[in-house]
């Protein structure tokens, strides 16, 4: 319910509805996250769909677009396990360990190396095709749970939202030398990052 003048509802329309209704995914959904225009969902299948806006390529799909109507992410690998969702871009950890990310990359929030606009396309950020147990995504910056509790984050950084000590921004993926050991968890904000640890505290930056 709420704003819908991009199909981000994904009833099949732009009308803006203050009534909760269900969106048409005739597929199970395990889990979802929403951007600033666009959602998308992981199904039972390990398919994800997405619904919403596409001006930066943020649900994955090309050529014509029915607003409101969810659209498979093509080109992923097989079984993603779980989504992070950005203002305007999208990440898919893979079964593999691997991570995939998709849509605005004007930061380098998709972590491919290349000083990209944006992409539809899924692409594998670098040094990331395994070992990645969690994702998350804030506003135009994203980062990655190694095995062992290591993180790595990518995009913005004027804040030091990466975690390096620097405010430059990052179109690959760096370590947080700033972050605590063996974290277990990652939220992500505008402009921030915050780490919970397997003891318990939480470290923000």
């Amino acid at each position: 319910w709420g704003q819908n003048g991009s199909g981000q509802l994904g009833r099949g329309t732009i009308s803006n509805s203050e009534e909760p209704g269900a969106v048409s995914l005739n597929e199970k959904a395990i889990a979802f996250g929403a951007g600033i225009g666009h959602t998308c969902a992981l199904v039972a299948t390990g398919a994800v769909w997405c619904w919403g806006d596409n001006q930066q390529g943020q649900i994955g799909a090309t050529g014509t677009i029915v607003p409101g109507v969810p659209t498979e992410v093509k080109s992923l690998p097989p079984r993603t396990r779980a989504l992070a969702v950005g203002d305007s871009h999208t990440c898919a950890l893979t079964e593999a360990g691997g991570v995939r990310c998709w849509g605005h990359a004007a930061a380098g929030q998709l972590g491919d190396g290349t000083s990209r606009f944006s992409s539809s396309d899924p692409l594998a950020p670098q040094g990331l095709s395994t070992g990645v147990t969690a994702i998350a995504a804030g506003t135009r910056h994203t980062c990655a749970l190694l095995d062992g509790g290591a993180i790595r984050c990518w995009g913005e950084n004027a804040h030091g939202t990466l975690g390096d000590d620097t405010a430059q921004n990052s179109n690959v993926p760096i370590v947080a030398s700033a972050a605590p050991a063996n974290v277990a968890e990652l939220s992500l904000g505008t402009e921030r990052t915050c780490a919970r640890t397997s003891e318990g505290a939480v470290y923000c930056w």
